[in-house]
């Protein structure tokens, strides 16, 4: 299966901040009635914020509890919702996810999270197992130049819980 990413574009004027970008992981594009897409955007966004140092987790629950809605059978999931349970304390339901996580996917990283037995151990982090190309010419560009601000984006809820 494709998994997507993100092309930058140039910009639509000159001395303008808007861009035109597309986000591709088949011929069709990003869809997000497509319960793998919306899973990947909701769980890409709990694991970017874990790797950023764990921010907003209560939000980051949700985007990992609706990815594991969408795809139940996802170890990556189960993996990543325990890491955020174990880090706001809740180690008890932490270690019933990293089960289920092991059950799915017998990795390494699953199996020592899964034997955590003391608090104050981190439980291991697994991204994504492919890697999102990045657009280096705009990244260079017009990322250190933008005013988009990482900590205030993670802040807010990713899931309608409508």
């Amino acid at each position: 299966m494709p998994y997507s990413y993100c092309t930058a574009g140039r910009r639509t004027q000159p001395e303008s901040h808007d861009f035109d970008y597309e986000v591709i992981d088949s011929a069709a594009g990003f869809n997000y009635s497509n319960p793998d897409h919306a899973a990947e955007a909701h769980l890409d966004v709990a694991i970017c914020s874990l790797l950023q140092g764990g921010y907003y987790l209560s939000h980051r629950e949700s985007d990992a509890r609706a990815a594991i809605q969408m795809r139940p059978d996802w170890a990556l999931a189960h993996n990543t919702i325990g890491i955020i349970l174990w880090k706001q304390g809740k180690t008890q339901e932490a270690l019933s996810e990293f089960a289920i996580a092991v059950q799915l996917d017998k990795r390494d990283e699953y199996k020592y999270n899964a034997s955590l037995n003391d608090s104050k151990l981190n439980p291991m982090i697994v991204d994504f197992d492919y890697s999102l190309p990045i657009d280096e010419e705009f990244f260079s560009k017009y990322f250190t130049r933008c005013s988009f601000n990482i900590p205030d984006y993670l802040q807010q809820p990713h899931v309608n819980d409508d």
